[in-house]
């Protein structure tokens, strides 16, 4: 598979999960950032909304509509994702080796981290919940699958390149 394709589909599952499928998705700051991730996500975006339209058999209307869903949301969670990497680096700074770390800011943001990836595990909900004036029962199902199929297949792409990953900027 060339590295164009392996990177637009882990850009997509990136994308419509909002990097859920990474454990610890705010680990490394490098991850997912950058122009060419950013070009990634916008090339996604569309084509994902196009596959949508056709598999899903949205009218034009729709298909404006589930696009403004998707991005808004899109949007919460890269939001939620740059606040949990701020509050990961304050814990790390906190959490020096051989330095006593003060244990109530590391209660406060270790609750910090928690809350943030509450709040962004209900994004999902809150998605699918306004997906709901737009698309029918059937519809909804029908994209969670599409969404739950990319995941599978980034994960097999990612289990074939243990310690590699494509969407990382390599700046000097």
């Amino acid at each position: 598979m060339s590295r164009i394709k392996r990177d637009v589909i882990v850009c997509a599952a990136l994308l419509l999960t909002g990097g859920a499928l990474i454990p610890a998705r705010a680990q490394d700051s490098a991850e997912f950032v950058g122009p060419r991730a950013e070009r990634l996500r916008q090339l996604i975006e569309e084509r994902f909304a196009e596959r949508l339209t056709v598999e899903l058999g949205l009218n034009p209307d729709q298909a404006t509509r589930v696009r403004s869903v998707l991005f808004t949301w899109a949007q919460k969670r890269r939001q939620l994702e740059r606040e949990e990497r701020g509050l990961r680096q304050r814990l790390g700074s906190v959490m020096r080796p051989g330095v006593a770390a003060d244990e109530r800011q590391v209660t406060k943001l270790t609750d910090e981290i928690l809350d943030s990836r509450l709040a962004y595990v209900q994004t999902f909900k809150d998605e699918l919940t306004a997906l709901a004036d737009v698309l029918t029962p059937v519809q909804r199902g029908q994209y969670i699958l599409m969404r739950d199929r990319l995941m599978q297949r980034v994960q097999e792409i990612r289990s074939q390149r243990p310690g590699q990953f494509p969407l990382r900027d390599r700046r000097p």
